[in-house]
């Protein structure tokens, strides 16, 4: 909660720097920022230390009181399952259903699709650094011929990236042993992301103006049911066989160099972005069971860029090939096309030119193939049952049979607000899913049994089922262009203490209703806590190398320093006010790198700082400015102040801050240290370190 309470006291004193909200068109494309104002405002800055210290104080006198739904048993049973080495837990493909899986299972599998050579190339060593090379000089490039701003610049570039991992999701649904998985590569963070985005954001204009294009279920349901087809016209739904993995990457790059070209402004130039498309394609890279690969087909499924390539590329198969009426025998015979990136819908005059159809999509290209169903009453397309009847086509809602009743429980930890409206969504997509009354009304009964199931009160039930029968139809297939909320956000994990924060920041907002957006108070937005899917899951499930573990831990002197003398030997860190103790899990001397230590002085004050150096190092410089009467902090004031010795404080190393690979350890540092601030309580004046800072959390 401080460091939530920390971005909002960032967000407005941004507002009153700024005088106004910055103009989101022009911070498209920015790195991202930790700049924290100073401010001269006198409310604000009665405001933030009121609301701070209230609720600091609220924090302390809460803390035994938080409240859960796991029982202690359960959580044991749930940590042993997260970290049983034998099984994987994935998401299901389809369903919503989370899987166990045996681990040995789920490792031939993707082993299996690695063996593919065509599609994927192992490499010897991680690449991230030579790929960080590369960008560097294409942008350096394009930021001096003015292709790309400063800003810009700096967004392309992830100073500390995370490597892709991938991983798959089970496809449950096809009831096939073993079962298969859906590649994914989950490459947020990675040093390709913020490529994909740029890349991505001019080639979506052109997503939305292919000729097939379906944005989603009422895109959809708007077009068939205003479609008039002949009475003995086949419906097809045609499925794209592993799309993404399957594009070759030189019809991709010749399409989006057709399709870029096409932008009436030229900037930055078409072969800029290419350079930027080739990065992506040709460097796509991730790790599993610590090795690397190049995926040297097709494009990753989880990259930013991947779906509107996609899109793109069955926008050219189809006017090239499957449209044309030169070279598609049966091109007459299509009445309606409609397409959601591989899943295409498809109303044809006779059974005949279905069949034929089916037949011949399959020749037209080398990689892509097609599976399909034919039928002249009913097919499933997205989340709906398409029928025909007569000249007419209705919709229906569809149920999954691999889906599970997953609807939020009514005694999960969720907001009630969400958990009182959640029926009443639900039961609006059913209603915008159904063309007819007596299949809204028998799919009103089935979910109404599942709410039921999950525990939601029957009063709720019917009273979204009230709200949702006023409500006419023709409303709800109406494309709403949402007006933009001038005012200030803010989002907060929804705990015990919530709605008591809350009521203190509303309590002093009068302080700061003069900043430019702050005249009401800010509009929370919930954010859950880790639930069971998160505390299971995980992308990356290979064992990491692990580094051989003393059974000595605790802190012990090198007996070759200066400062030895003033570490205090022990494996218990026992805090004489807080009343707790802490069993330091590690191995530390006076030599140890990468450290947070505590510092306490003889009138039981104490101090929590930083290093990467060895800690010795920093005792001896702390001593040397005591030493010189240095007063450019709490710390050193006080010691001088109360004319305490150089020699007189003593020290403890609390913690080894781990480092891994493309990682700020310099900010890892710094968080470290502000969560033993805030956990052992060492702001002045309770002790000698400064406020508290959480920009690093920003």
């Amino acid at each position: 909660m401080r460091i939530e309470l920390a971005r909002l006291f960032r967000t407005i004193r941004l507002r009153h720097h700024f005088g106004t909200k910055i103009n989101p068109i022009t911070s498209t494309f920015k790195p991202r920022s930790n700049f924290f104002p100073t401010t001269d405002h006198i409310g604000l800055r009665v405001f933030e230390k009121t609301v701070s210290e209230e609720l600091c104080c609220t924090i302390i006198k809460h803390k035994r009181s938080y409240s859960t739904n796991f029982s202690s048993k359960e959580w044991h049973i749930l940590h042993n399952l997260a970290n049983d080495k034998d099984l994987v837990w994935k998401p299901a493909d389809k369903g919503g259903a989370i899987v166990l899986m045996n681990r040995t299972d789920y490792m031939d599998e993707i082993h299996r699709q690695l063996s593919v050579r065509e599609h994927y190339l192992n490499i010897e060593r991680d690449p991230t650094h030579h790929i960080q090379s590369i960008i560097r000089t294409v942008t350096l490039e394009g930021l001096a011929l003015g292709y790309i701003s400063e800003d810009v610049y700096k967004f392309l570039h992830t100073p500390w990236p995370r490597i892709p991992v991938l991983y798959t999701l089970p496809k449950i649904h096809k009831n096939i042993r073993p079962v298969p998985g859906r590649p994914i590569v989950s490459g947020s963070g990675s040093v390709l992301e913020p490529l994909a985005k740029f890349v991505d954001h001019y080639l979506q204009p052109f997503v939305k103006q292919t000729s097939s294009y379906v944005r989603d279920t009422k895109h959809f349901i708007n077009i068939i049911e205003s479609l008039v087809i002949p009475t003995d016209a086949v419906l097809m739904s045609v499925d794209v066989i592993s799309l993404y993995t399957n594009i070759p990457l030189e019809e991709a790059r010749y399409i989006c160099e057709s399709t870029l070209n096409r932008r009436p402004n030229h900037h930055p130039p078409t072969f800029f972005l290419l350079d930027l498309l080739d990065i992506i394609l040709e460097k796509n890279y991730f790790k599993f069971d610590e090795k690397y690969y190049f995926q040297i087909q097709g494009v990753a499924m989880g990259s930013p860029v991947a779906p509107a390539i996609a899109n793109l590329f069955m926008d050219n198969l189809e006017n090239e090939t499957i449209l044309n009426h030169t070279k598609n025998p049966v091109a007459d015979g299509i009445i309606k096309y409609c397409r959601f990136i591989d899943d295409i819908f498809i109303i044809v005059n006779s059974h005949q030119e279905a069949v034929t159809l089916l037949s011949w999509i399959n020749t037209i290209h080398l990689k892509i193939k097609f599976t399909g169903n034919i039928s002249s009453t009913s097919l499933i397309f997205l989340d709906v049952v398409v029928t025909k009847e007569n000249d007419r086509l209705k919709v229906s809602n569809h149920r999954k049979t691999t889906d599970r009743n997953s609807l939020l429980h009514y005694n999960s930890y969720h907001h009630w607000a969400l958990k009182n409206n959640l029926p009443f969504t639900q039961m609006l997509r059913i209603k915008r899913n159904s063309s007819t009354l007596q299949d809204f009304n028998q799919e009103m009964e089935e979910t109404k049994s599942r709410f039921r199931n999950r525990g939601y009160p029957e009063s709720i039930i019917q009273s979204a089922y009230s709200k949702v029968a006023s409500i006419p139809r023709s409303k709800l297939l109406e494309d709403k262009i949402r007006p933009g909320v001038d005012r200030l956000i803010w989002p907060l994990t929804l705990t015990s203490l919530s709605n008591l924060a809350i009521k203190t920041v509303k309590k002093y907002w009068n302080l700061i209703r003069d900043i430019p957006g702050c005249d009401r108070p800010p509009l929370v937005a919930y954010k859950r806590t880790r639930n069971i899917g998160d505390i299971l899951v995980h992308s990356n499930i290979t064992n990491r190398p692990r580094t051989v573990k003393s059974n000595l831990v605790g802190n012990y002197r090198c007996h070759h320093c200066s400062v030895c003398s003033q570490l205090i030997e022990t494996k218990i860190l026992t805090h004489q006010h807080l009343s707790f103790e802490f069993k330091f899990p590690h191995f530390a001397t006076c030599t140890t790198k990468g450290v947070i230590y505590m510092i306490i002085c003889d009138c039981n004050l104490s101090y929590v700082g930083q290093t990467r150096r060895e800690v010795k190092s920093r005792i001896i410089e702390h001593r040397s400015k005591i030493r010189n009467h240095v007063r450019e902090s709490i710390l050193y004031k006080h010691f001088c102040d109360l004319q305490h010795s150089p020699e007189s404080f003593k020290y403890h190393i609390l913690e080894v801050v781990s480092q891994s690979k493309h990682m700020d350890f310099n900010n890892k540092l710094l968080q470290r240290e502000t969560y033993w601030i805030f956990r052992l309580r060492t702001e002045h004046p309770q002790g000698l370190n400064e406020q508290n800072s959480y920009s690093c959390y920003i």
